[in-house]
Formats: structure tokens, C-alpha cells, sequence
């Protein structure tokens, strides 16, 4: 546990929040105080594709490529509503982008709290 707040302070995220209840111990590490810098620096994109070489995989590749690169890690609906293309779309893209090895899936399809990311 030491090495998870020491971890958690040393990038300047929010302390976890503990949560015991006789029964059950929950840890609730909140996202949402990862920064844009800390983003960007820890999934920063090595450019790997062209903008044609990703066209070739999806039509809408390079605006799903070009958001990720920016935001680091999304979910579909987050991707979707960066991009303004339908959750189906994205999804789409998504399936040919994971076989291509362009991009990481957190979690599992069909879940809402998947997450995607570049691949280092």
C-alpha cells in the first residue's frame, strides 16, 4: 500500500480513497485527476502509421488515432463524442485498429469500462 501512495503522490494524483466496511476493502483510485501532462507524457505516441496507412485499416482510423494521441486513454462513448462519429463506428474501427496492433484494449469488448489506448 506504501508504494501505491507514494506512487500516486509522486505524480501528482489524488490521494486513494479508502474504503472498509467490516466486510469488504475497497481502494478507489480517481482518474480523473490524472492531468493533460501526465497524460501525454505517459502515452506518449511513437508515430508508427502514416495517415494512408491507416486508412487502409479504417477509413476513420486517423481521426480515433489522432484522438488518442491527445488524450492518451478513452473509452468508445469518449472517443465517439472527440471524433463526432457514432459509437458503432468507432466500435467499428476499433475491431481492425486491435488486430492491426495500433491500439491496446483495456478490459473487454463489449464492456463499458474498456478503455483504449496507442500501443508502445
Amino acid at each position: 500500500m506504501r508504494e501505491v501512495f507514494e506512487a500516486m503522490e509522486e505524480w501528482g494524483l489524488g490521494e486513494p480513497k479508502l474504503f472498509d466496511n467490516g466486510t469488504v476493502f475497497r481502494v478507489v483510485l480517481r482518474r480523473a485527476a490524472v492531468t493533460e501532462t501526465l497524460a501525454k507524457a505517459e502515452f506518449a505516441p511513437t508515430v508508427k502509421y502514416g495517415e494512408e496507412q491507416l486508412r487502409a485499416i479504417s477509413v476513420n482510423a486517423p481521426s480515433i488515432v489522432r484522438s488518442l494521441e491527445s488524450s492518451g486513454q478513452l473509452s468508445v462513448a469518449e472517443i465517439a463524442r472527440e471524433t463526432g462519429l457514432s459509437s458503432a463506428q468507432v466500435r467499428y474501427a476499433m475491431t481492425a485498429l486491435v488486430r492491426e496492433n495500433v491500439v491496446h484494449m483495456i478490459g473487454r469488448q463489449g464492456d463499458r469500462r474498456t478503455w483504449y489506448r496507442l500501443t508502445d
